[in-house]
């Protein structure tokens, strides 16, 4: 019974993982713009949260050529869209932080647990669809020769969350010879592959 209710448990913190990097979209824009700002002509870093204004208009100045008015406006989307996210990611931190909270527990009561991942994927889901309306709205903004840019830049993105096709996972085992010295033996598991394969060690 208690194993039933661990792996309950641990199926319901990968959902939570699964519904949490849904949002990635969002935060692999945000730390492009914070790869932009180790360039001399950029602005620092004024929020941990969220790119600083005169660091978005300059990427979208630079990489989308948007003309005043269109900065303007894509100011106004940035400050509504950050106030409103901000509520719902604040209100996921304290669920995440309910639901450490029967994590260590002995045994954790799956209906808490079930009622605290499930307010989470409400209130991730709200923000998707912020997300969602956040990046149109900007689309909208751009232009006929604006777009293909645009839409490049945000195909890039979506490429960086995509799954490797093959996932080189390694495994360190480590195995009493019966010499009083323990031989460490590294071994890589390639996904779609019947099992791991040995390898020789590094070098010391």
């Amino acid at each position: 019974m208690e194993l039933i209710l661990k792996n309950k448990l641990v199926t319901g913190l990968i959902a939570v993982l699964l519904l949490t990097n849904v949002g990635s979209l969002v935060t692999l824009w945000i730390l492009h713009f914070r790869k932009e700002a180790r360039q001399p002509h950029m602005m620092v870093l004024e929020s941990e949260h969220a790119p600083p204004a005169d660091m978005i208009s300059t990427v979208l100045t630079d990489r989308f050529h948007f003309n005043d008015a269109q900065l303007t406006s894509a100011g106004t989307l940035r400050e509504t869209h950050f106030r409103q996210t901000k509520t719902i990611r604040d209100s996921i931190l304290v669920l995440k932080e309910q639901l450490n909270s029967v994590l260590f527990t002995d045994k954790p009561d799956m209906g808490t647990v079930k009622r605290i991942t499930s307010g989470i994927g409400i209130q991730q889901a709200r923000l998707e669809s912020l997300n969602f309306d956040h990046f149109h709205r900007l689309w909208l903004l751009a232009d006929q020769d604006q777009r293909p840019a645009f839409e490049a830049f945000i195909r890039s993105i979506n490429e960086r969350m995509a799954p490797k096709a093959r996932m080189e996972k390694r495994m360190i085992i480590r195995q009493n010879l019966g010499s009083g010295k323990d031989e460490v033996k590294e071994m890589i598991w390639v996904e779609g592959e019947s099992g791991p394969e040995e390898v020789a060690p590094p070098a010391p």
